[in-house]
Formats: C-alpha cells, sequence, structure tokens
C-alpha cells in the first residue's frame, strides 16, 4: 500500500526526521574547542582514543550508528511502522541528548554541536513519543 502525502505528513513523523536530519548535521560542527584546535564529534571521538580512554569504544559504535538509525527510521516511516520508527526514535534522541550533554559536562570548551545535538534528541524523543501514542501503523 502506498502512503499517501497525507499520511506521510503526519506533524510528529515530519518532526523525526528533521529531528534526526538535524542531530547527524550536528556531528559535523564544532563539539571541542581547544586552544585553536576545533573539533567535530567525531575528531574529538578520535582524539579521546588517541589518548587511551578506550572506556569510550562503546559511545563511539553507538554515536557512528545515529546516521544509520535515522535512515532506518525513515524507512520505517514510509513502510508505516509507525510506533516502531517511535521506538527508535526514542532511542535515537537519547543518544543524541547523552552524547551533547556528556561534552557540555566537560571541562573542555564546547561548540554548537552538542547544543544542536541536545536541541535535536530532545525534538526527536518528544516526536516519537508523539507517534507511539497515535497508535498508527504496524508495530
Amino acid at each position: 500500500m502506498r502512503r499517501t502525502w497525507a499520511a506521510w505528513g503526519s506533524p510528529a513523523a515530519v518532526a523525526i526526521m528533521i529531528a534526526g536530519f538535524a542531530g547527524v548535521v550536528s556531528a559535523w560542527f564544532d563539539w571541542t574547542i581547544s586552544g585553536s584546535a576545533r573539533r567535530d564529534s567525531y575528531a574529538s571521538l578520535r582524539a579521546a582514543q588517541r589518548l587511551g580512554i578506550e572506556e569510550l569504544t562503546p559511545y563511539r559504535v553507538a554515536w557512528f550508528l545515529v546516521p544509520v538509525a535515522v535512515l532506518a527510521i525513515a524507512a520505517l516511516l514510509i513502510a508505516q511502522a509507525d510506533r516502531t520508527a517511535g521506538l527508535l526514535g526514542v532511542v535515537t534522541g537519547l543518544v543524541l541528548v547523552g552524547f551533547g550533554v556528556g561534552v557540555l559536562m566537560t571541562p573542555v570548551a564546547a561548540g554548537f554541536g552538542p547544543w544542536l545535538s541536545c536541541i535535536a534528541g530532545l525534538s526527536a524523543v518528544g516526536a516519537s513519543v508523539a507517534l507511539i501514542a497515535q497508535g498508527r501503523g504496524q508495530s
């Protein structure tokens, strides 16, 4: 069954995709600023690993899966599996918020990236909960 524009245009579904896209884009903004060095999220994680902080490996994996999760959410919305998309949106949003807050709590100066990540994550969680509450589609 083909999804009509009206069904795809559910405000919650559109909000999840916009928030997810913003979360993915936030990764390339400045996350940490140290002296003259400005690092995006990926460079910050690589720098931490070079310093020997191996405990960050599971977090690196989770962060690298965020773009994959956003693509999966889009595919689930197209397939009208709204509840499953909503659940994945909640998890993705929590990862975005967790990374943003984690960086903002460090003593290193933060750029715009973690702020955008937090805003996008909170938006994704809110829209995902709204989508789940609508109860449309397959689970």
